[in-house]
């Protein structure tokens, strides 16, 4: 079996990126909601249109982590 080598003052990178995006755009949302009327079809069709792009592009890559963002 291989042996892994390991630096263990290695600086592990945590998911708050994340979390601030998707506060943000929870707040966005919100906001868009609260001083807007809801036109229907511009929400569904940039729903639909940010799901086909995420679909693509996890097909595309095989759901792999481009080697950059190591």
């Amino acid at each position: 079996m291989r042996e892994i080598e390991h630096n263990p003052h290695e600086k592990r990178l945590t998911n708050g990126v994340w979390w601030a995006l998707a506060i943000m755009l929870i707040v966005l949302w919100g906001g868009y909601f609260y001083f807007n009327a809801p036109d229907w079809w511009g929400v569904l069709l940039g729903l639909g249109s940010g799901s086909m792009l995420a679909t693509w592009a996890i097909e595309k890559t095989g759901n792999k982590v481009p080697d950059i963002w190591r």
